[in-house]
C-alpha cells in the first residue's frame, strides 16, 4: 500500500519521545514514573494517529471541524460551525468524540477539559449535552448523521439518578 511518509514522521516522533521517557524513568527509583511514561507515550501515539487522520480526510476533500482538548466554550463553537457547515453541504455527518461522559438522570454529557465537576449539580452547567450535536445535525436537515461516543464509563455520580456507562440513545 501507499504510506503516508508525514504519518510515519510523527509515529517515529511519538516513538522516541517514549523511549527518551522510560530511559529517563528507568533511572528513578519511583515505579509510578513507567505507568505514566507509558501513558504518555501511548497518548502521543494516538495524537499523531488523530491528527493523520483529521489530515487525510482534509486532503480527500471530507469538511473537517475538529476540536482537541477544548473547553466547553471552544466545544460549543466547533458543534455550531460543523452544524452550519453541514446545513450548507447537506452531506453526511459524523460526529466523533473520545473523552470522558458522564451520564446524569437519562442524559449524556461530553466532559471538556475545562470543566471542574465537584457534585452532580456541576454537571449540566460545564459540560455539553450530547443531545446538542444531535439538535446541530436535526437544524442542519441533512439525510444522514453519525454520532461515535468514544467515552470513558466510569460516573462519579452514579447515586445521582445515573447509571454506569451511557445512557441509551
Amino acid at each position: 500500500g501507499i504510506r503516508n511518509p508525514l504519518r510515519d514522521r510523527r509515529l517515529r516522533l511519538a516513538d522516541l519521545v517514549g523511549e527518551y521517557l522510560t530511559y529517563l524513568a528507568s533511572k528513578t527509583e519511583s515505579t509510578m514514573d513507567d505507568q505514566i511514561v507509558k501513558l504518555v507515550a501511548r497518548t502521543l501515539k494516538l495524537f499523531a494517529v488523530l491528527t493523520g487522520v483529521i489530515l487525510a480526510a482534509q486532503n480527500l476533500g471530507f469538511n473537517v471541524v475538529s476540536q482537541l482538548d477544548g473547553g466547553k466554550t471552544a466545544m460549543e463553537n466547533a458543534i455550531r460551525a460543523y452544524g452550519e457547515q453541514l446545513a450548507r453541504s447537506k452531506g453526511v455527518g459524523l460526529f466523533y468524540y473520545a473523552g470522558h461522559g458522564v451520564q446524569l438522570e437519562w442524559r449524556n454529557y461530553m466532559v471538556p477539559v475545562d470543566a471542574d465537576l465537584m457534585r452532580a449539580a456541576d454537571v449540566p452547567v460545564q459540560t455539553l449535552d450530547v443531545e446538542s450535536v444531535i439538535d446541530a445535525f436535526k437544524a442542519a436537515g441533512n439525510r444522514m448523521n453519525i454520532v461515535v461516543l468514544d467515552a470513558c464509563r466510569d460516573n462519579p455520580f452514579a447515586g445521582a439518578s445515573s447509571g454506569k456507562g451511557l445512557a441509551q440513545m
